[in-house]
């Protein structure tokens, strides 16, 4: 396999692998005779992975080659999606996903660095591969449902370990020494970037949610059949990418970057809130609608808030700027959804309006961040 082909087949793996873990969750409810409520925490179980995978790169490469650290990795996320598709405990399902998450998190930094020796044109060449991540996370719960329809769910899980393990035994890559101590430019932030970092948190928490919980608001909202539960997710990620080629094309061609993240940031925060407003067993039509279209306005608000963070940072600190608000917005992915089933409860409706909260809140503190002023930039 040539090196493109290779970063593209795992990306396509990490988009398998995180589709399966909401797409499977009404279904394996079901399966394990427990109710929905008792299988959501996988979400910020998965965030959690992330974070810590994330954050433990830099130090576990130090003493591995990056095509190991890769195959590790891959091997790592693989035992996650086997976990969350035939074991037969909610604990372990669980768990399985926190596993998702570590290798996940692992995958994403090093994939990235590798990106960035690979091509001098590095975003051009992550939008290309983030395509393959965007496929498969679509087209893996449709999988899904065809394999329930066999009964034969858990073998999609089978299929992506299968596929998994020929990725990691080909991969092979020049060593990549990640940059550690991310954390470092928090001492040279001011005021506009705490608040920055505080919008991302309540947006990917937003985002967490209609994600985490795509299977079970399209089961309990809009399809009452299990079996079509996992149309949800592959719903959600079809308005992420349409929403992300729209706001690319906009932001581009008619509004300025602050005038495109305000609009979009804003129509999340209200479709949401609408959203959240339905009642159970109210118009499938409008919660439908109003699903697509918050998920279409979360689609690039994501990639607006951290091209915003970035250019405060001079050039040579880009890269640590970035991972730092990488790990921030998957501390929200843990929190917000966790705090959300906490203190509103676990049922849809209820993280519903938990997110329609989050995301006003990063409206809030991203035009708050514009009032600040930009002179007091970061520098190294």
């Amino acid at each position: 396999m040539r090196k493109r082909s290779q970063l593209g087949a795992v990306f396509a793996l990490m988009g398998a692998a995180t589709a399966s873990l909401p797409a499977t969750i009404p279904l394996r409810a079901n399966q394990l005779g427990v109710p929905i409520e008792q299988l959501t925490p996988a979400v910020p179980s998965l965030f959690f992975g992330l974070f810590l995978g994330i954050g433990l790169t830099p130090f576990i490469s130090k003493s591995l080659t990056t095509t190991n650290h890769v195959r590790i990795s891959i091997a790592m996320q693989t035992h996650g999606v086997l976990g969350i598709g035939v074991l037969n405990s909610q604990q372990l399902f669980i768990a399985s996903s926190l596993i998702i998450g570590l290798g996940f998190g692992q995958l994403e930094v090093l994939i990235t660095s590798i990106a960035r020796v690979e091509s001098a044109q590095v975003g051009n060449l992550l939008t290309r591969l983030g395509i393959y991540l965007a496929a498969s996370a679509f087209l893996t719960p449709i999988a899904i449902i065809g394999f329930d329809l066999l009964e034969a769910s858990h073998y999609i899980n089978i299929a992506i370990a299968v596929v998994s393990i020929y990725v990691g035994g080909v991969f092979q890559t020049d060593q990549i020494y990640p940059q550690s101590k991310n954390f470092l430019v928090l001492k040279l932030a001011n005021r506009k970037v705490y608040l920055l970092l505080l919008t991302t948190a309540f947006y990917v928490g937003a985002e967490t949610i209609l994600a985490g919980w795509s299977a079970v608001l399209f089961s309990e909202n809009i399809s009452k059949n299990l079996v079509s539960a996992p149309l949800g997710t592959s719903i959600f990620w079809a308005g992420m990418t349409l929403g992300r080629v729209v706001g690319t094309f906009t932001s581009s061609k008619n509004f300025s970057t602050k005038a495109s993240a305000i609009l979009w940031s804003s129509g999340l925060s209200l479709s949401l809130a609408l959203l959240s407003q339905i009642n159970e067993g109210g118009s499938r039509g409008a919660f439908l609608f109003l699903l697509v279209l918050a998920i279409f306005f979360a689609g690039p608000c994501y990639g607006f808030i951290i091209g915003l963070a970035v250019i405060l940072y001079e050039e040579s600190l880009a890269i640590k700027s970035a991972t730092l608000f990488v790990l921030v917005g998957a501390l929200g992915g843990v929190l917000i959804p966790a705090l959300a089933q906490i203190f509103l409860g676990s049922e849809s409706k209820d993280v519903t309006l938990g997110a329609a909260v989050a995301a006003a809140l990063s409206t809030v503190f991203l035009i708050v961040s514009f009032r600040e002023k930009e002179s007091t930039a970061p520098q190294s």
